[in-house]
């Protein structure tokens, strides 16, 4: 974990759990499976998804980070550590919406979370880079989606010029 996510984190991070303080340890060490078993012992149920989505975010199972971070923030709504990974693993697994919806929120949740001003500031450009992102995978969705239309008529037209060029030739026999 980058030093810049881990004072973040610091700044975001409620009371102190000695299990959640171990699973973190653990996770440091890659020892993902004794990570996850300490997660599951957790009492503040804040911390333990915070650890669960981080966890799968670290073995790099964004999809399980995102499901698990949006089920976070159905109890944690404008936690920022969560919306932080699920933007994130929205943008690893290329969802344009999710992605899009996620940053938006994020920089809303920046504005109305009482923060000082240098983490207001990290946390905002934070957002601010994640809805470029996200921007930018909404762009090249755009092309990809035009690029495969033209192809389909492209396809379409050569289909259509050959059996016109098969029927002409049948009728020249």
């Amino acid at each position: 974990m980058s030093a810049y996510l881990a004072v973040l984190l610091l700044a975001a991070t409620p009371a102190v759990d000695e299990a959640y303080d171990t699973a973190r340890a653990l996770m440091d060490e890659g020892a993902y499976g004794e990570s996850w078993e300490a997660l599951q012992t957790v009492d503040d149920p804040l911390l333990r998804h915070r650890g669960e989505v981080d966890l799968f975010y670290r073995t790099r199972d964004f999809a399980a980070s995102l499901a698990t971070a949006r089920r976070g923030l159905e109890l944690f709504p404008e936690d920022l550590f969560l919306l932080h990974r699920a933007v994130s693993a929205a943008i690893w697994l290329r969802d344009v919406e999710s992605s899009l919806a996620l940053s938006e929120r994020l920089g809303r949740a920046v504005q109305r979370t009482e923060l000082s001003e240098a983490e207001r500031a990290a946390w905002a450009a934070d957002a601010t880079d994640f809805e470029r992102r996200a921007r930018r995978l909404e762009q090249a969705a755009s092309r990809r989606d035009t690029a495969l239309a033209r192809a389909r008529w492209v396809s379409l037209a050569l289909l259509a010029a050959s059996g016109l060029g098969i029927v002409g030739l049948a009728l020249k026999k």
